[in-house]
C-alpha cells in the first residue's frame, strides 16, 4: 500500500480475502515456535492488514524515520511482537539528509527530478519544502545487533531508497528472507533513483524470481483528472510510471540440488507457501507443498489436506482437490484474455 494523500491510499497487489490454508495452519498453531518475521520499510500508518491472519505467530518489525509518527504508531499497538524503530532503512548505518516534500510521505533521500515532475499533475505535492538529517541502518546491521537470527519476507515502500537498502541486506538476501514486495520505478522521479531493471538484475542475481507487478501509470496534467485537485494518483491511462514488483524463492527449483533441499524444512516450505496463497498464488503454493512431499521435506501430514484448502470454490461451492480437477477434465474453461486490473 502506497501513500499518495493523508486520506488517501493506493491498493497494489490484490490480495486473498479468505486464505482457508494460511487459517487452518494458523489454527492449528504450525508457526507458534517459529513466528513468521516481517520487516516492514516505509511502516507509516501501520502494517499492512493482510498480515491479520497470522495472529499470535507473527513478528512485525517496523522502520519509521519520522520519530513522532513512530512514537504514535508504539502506543497504539498493543502487541509485543509488533514494534516501529525510529530509524530509516538505508544501504549503511549513519545519518542521511532527509528532503522533505510538500506532500510529508513523499519526503525522499533523493531530490525530485523537476524535469519530469513539472510534466505531471503532482508537481506542487513532490516540491521540496526543506530538509533533515534521519539516522539510518542497513537491515543486515540491524538484524545482528538485534540477534535477529531469521526473517522471512520484507517490504519496502521507501520512496527511492529501495536498491539501496538492498545492497545493505545481502547477507540477509541470501541465507534468510524468501520473500519481497518492493515499490519499484519505471521512470526517474527522483535524481540518481534507481529504476526496475536495477532491482530486478539485483533481485534475480540473488536468487528470486519476479511473481507479480501490478502497474500503475500517470497522464500527464493536459488531461489528467487529478489536473486541479490536491492529490494526484494513478489513472486508467498515460505511461506506465511505477509498480509493487513481489519477488519470492522458487523453492521447488531449489529441490533439485541436495544444497538446494538443505535451505528448507517444513516449516519454512509452510511459510512460503502461504504467502503464495495470501498473494492469490494458489497454483504455486500446490506445487510446492507436492514437491516438497516427493522429496521428503513434508513427513506425518497429508498435503492433500493442504490442497483441499488452497482449491478455489467451484460454481460458488466449497470442492476437495480431487473433485475440483475432475470438474476441469469433464468442463474445460472459456479463457479470457482482459487485463487483471489491480
Amino acid at each position: 500500500m502506497l501513500g499518495y494523500g493523508l486520506l488517501m491510499s493506493i491498493k497494489t497487489h490484490v490480495m486473498n480475502k479468505n486464505p482457508r490454508f494460511t487459517k487452518h495452519l494458523v489454527e492449528k498453531g504450525f508457526f507458534v515456535s517459529s513466528l513468521l518475521v516481517v520487516v516492514d520499510a516505509g511502516a507509516r500508518g501501520g502494517y499492512e492488514d493482510h498480515w491479520k491472519w497470522f495472529k499470535n505467530q507473527i513478528r512485525l518489525i517496523g522502520f519509521e524515520p519520522d520519530e513522532k509518527e513512530c512514537g504514535e504508531l508504539n502506543t497504539k499497538e498493543k502487541d509485543g511482537n509488533k514494534k516501529y524503530y525510529p530509524v530509516a532503512l538505508s544501504g549503511a548505518k549513519g545519518k542521511r539528509a532527509l528532503y522533505l516534500r510538500h506532500h510529508h510521505p513523499s519526503s525522499s533521500f533523493f531530490q525530485c527530478n523537476e524535469k519530469l515532475l513539472a510534466r505531471l499533475p503532482d508537481y506542487k505535492n513532490a516540491k521540496i519544502e526543506g530538509k533533515k538529517m534521519v539516522r539510518t541502518t542497513d537491515l543486515d546491521s540491524f538484524l545482528n545487533e538485534e540477534k535477529i537470527e531469521q526473517s522471512d519476507f520484507l517490504k519496502l515502500d521507501t520512496e527511492g531508497a529501495e536498491f539501496d537498502i538492498l545492497q545493505g541486506a545481502m547477507q540477509t538476501l541470501q541465507n534468510s528472507i524468501f520473500g519481497l514486495s518492493t515499490e519499484v520505478a519505471f521512470m526517474p522521479f527522483r535524481k540518481k533513483q534507481r529504476l526496475f531493471s536495477d532491482v530486478d538484475i539485483l533481485m534475480r542475481s540473488s536468487g528470486f524470481s519476479l511473481y507479480d507487478l501490478p502497474i500503475f501509470s500517470t497522464t500527464r496534467t493536459c488531461l489528467s483528472p487529478y489536473a486541479y485537485v490536491e492529490v494526484a494518483g494513478p489513472t486508467e491511462y498515460g505511461q506506465a510510471m511505477w509498480g509493487q514488483a513481489l519477488y519470492l524463492r522458487d523453492a521447488v527449483e531449489d529441490f533439485e540440488t541436495e544444497a538446494g533441499r538443505r535451505k528448507w524444512n517444513m516449516t519454512r516450505v509452510l511459510k512460503l507457501a502461504s504467502i503464495f496463497e495470501l498473494f492469490r498464488l494458489n497454483d504455486c503454493a500446490i506445487e510446492l507443498l507436492g514437491a516438497a512431499e516427493e522429496k521428503g521435506i513434508i513427513r506425518g501430514y497429508p498435503v492433500e489436506t493442504f490442497f483441499d484448502f488452497l482449491t478455489p470454490p467451484c460454481k460458488g461451492k466449497i470442492v476437495s482437490y480431487k473433485e475440483y480437477r475432475t470438474y476441469l477434465k469433464k468442463t474445460p474453461p472459456i479463457f479470457s484474455h482482459k487485463r487483471r486490473k489491480p
